[in-house]
């Protein structure tokens, strides 16, 4: 497994659990190279404030598969361990002496956020009637209490490549603390903060602002472990498509798995009403860098998303009340620009429009980004409407539609009866161009052209 190295002090592991998981364009997870894994952590001179008091610890371990923290069994977005902390100081205003951090029945839950992105809090559960207790042997009767709370404040992972490791770096803030008045301190609630710390001449205090707590998590038996981002990748029937580049230009020949698409979109514009097609497509799906990107034996779910060049595109048998009644009754025709082939320094390449694998929003969804809107143009989405007016040359061109597009990803369940989707739905995107708008909706079934094999998509 692979060491975390963690910021897990007493308040800094506690702040560690709740890291935040809002629009991730991937789904951060802790990962194992191998299961079952003991998660373990030591650490030295953890420590938390609240004013007037200061206890640090000189050694803190934590651990899965203790208390209430469960085993580490799968690859899993949060991680809940038991923290035991020894060889304590604490010092208040006119006193200091040895402390006992009580923590039975405890835990601290860290829930993963993308390497190196300085964006975690954590979360402190306990089984009923128990929380942790910072006891000050020179104060009688003096029992600080943490009870079950999400802290607030800064916390980093960092991977430690290859040896399986996970730094991770916390200063937090806000934690709420309970005490009696036989503390002689202000009151009987305080917010505590918690970083790094040290003992001097006998004395605990926490370090200066910004240097935050730092703990390591280790695999027992040693078994590689990391923060994985764990982006979106495409499998072909449950397998995953192994690395490549996408390209196939004579030089390389690594264009992907080439799948076909089809289905009813309708794309509702305000300047020419309800458009209204079948429509087929053809393209390649790859993975730049495979599904996992192993480092040196270890497990390592850092691999680029998938990704995808639709290289053809049709829309046909099309209504649209307005080119088919008044002046020019006739067939709309949607047709595709800016695909097909083109010349490069004597080579001949395929055109088309890019597509990358995307998770998105605070539930997360796949959505296939289709397209760009400020990027190379050749590459985005390029429908172009006609209007041919019957028995003339005249037409009736709107125009375009151009941009990008993210339809949802809808795993299917079986090869033929029930393919994978990309599903239009209102969050998906707006073409507009040469004064024509247009938002389509419906859905278009995938599979590998080849072998109607079943294609979806799973993390990493």
């Amino acid at each position: 497994m692979r060491t975390i190295s963690t910021s897990v002090c007493l308040v800094a592991v506690v702040a560690l659990s709740a890291v935040l998981a809002a629009s991730a364009s991937a789904l951060p997870e802790f990962d194992a190279l191998n299961f079952p894994v003991k998660a373990t952590a030591n650490a030295t001179f953890h420590g938390f404030e609240i004013p007037g008091l200061v206890t640090v610890c000189n050694k803190a371990s934590f651990n899965t598969g203790e208390e209430n923290a469960p085993p580490f069994t799968k690859d899993s977005p949060t991680l809940a361990v038991h923290p035991i902390y020894t060889e304590c100081t604490a010092t208040t205003v006119s006193n200091t002496g040895k402390a006992k951090v009580i923590t039975t029945g405890c835990s601290y839950v860290f829930t993963a956020v993308a390497p190196t992105k300085n964006e975690g809090t954590a979360r402190i559960t306990c089984l009923t009637g128990k929380e942790i207790k910072i006891e000050p042997e020179f104060l009688s009767g003096c029992t600080i209490s943490l009870p079950q709370q999400v802290a607030v404040g800064k916390v980093e992972y960092i991977d430690e490549q290859p040896a399986g490791k996970v730094t991770v770096n916390a200063e937090l803030s806000k934690l709420k603390a309970k005490f009696p008045s036989a503390c002689n301190l202000a009151g009987t609630e305080a917010e505590a903060v918690y970083r790094a710390g040290e003992v001097a001449e006998e004395k605990a205090k926490l370090v200066e602002p910004a240097r935050p707590a730092t703990a390591i998590f280790e695999g027992v038996p040693a078994d590689p472990m990391e923060v994985g981002l764990n982006e979106a990748h495409w499998y072909l029937n449950h397998v995953p498509l192994a690395k490549q580049s996408g390209k196939e230009n004579g030089k390389e020949k690594e264009e992907g798995t080439q799948f076909l698409g089809w289905g009813h979109l309708v794309i509702n514009t305000a300047a020419f009403g309800p458009i209204e097609c079948e429509n087929v497509m053809g393209g390649h799906i790859y993975n730049p860098e495979g599904a996992y990107s192993p480092l040196e034996g270890v497990i390592a779910g850092r691999a680029k998303p998938g990704a995808a060049k639709i290289v053809a595109f049709q829309g046909y048998s099309c209504t649209n009340l307005e080119c088919e009644t008044g002046e020019y009754e006739t067939k709309l025709a949607l047709e595709a620009e800016e695909l097909g082939v083109e010349v490069k320094e004597e080579v001949p390449e395929s055109r088309g429009w890019e597509a990358q694998l995307e998770t998105v929003g605070a539930i997360p969804i796949n959505r296939l980004k289709i397209g760009n809107k400020e990027g190379d143009p050749r590459t985005r989405i390029q429908l172009h409407v006609r209007c041919p007016k019957k028995g003339s040359l005249k037409e009736h061109t709107p125009g375009s539609m151009k941009g990008e597009l993210a339809p949802t990803f809808e795993n299917g369940t079986s090869i033929g009866s029930a393919p994978s989707k990309l599903a239009f739905d209102a969050e998906s995107g707006t073409l507009a161009a040469g004064g024509i708008e247009g938002k389509p909706a419906g859905s278009l079934k995938l599979m590998e052209l080849e072998g109607q094999g079943l294609i979806t998509i799973r993390h990493p």
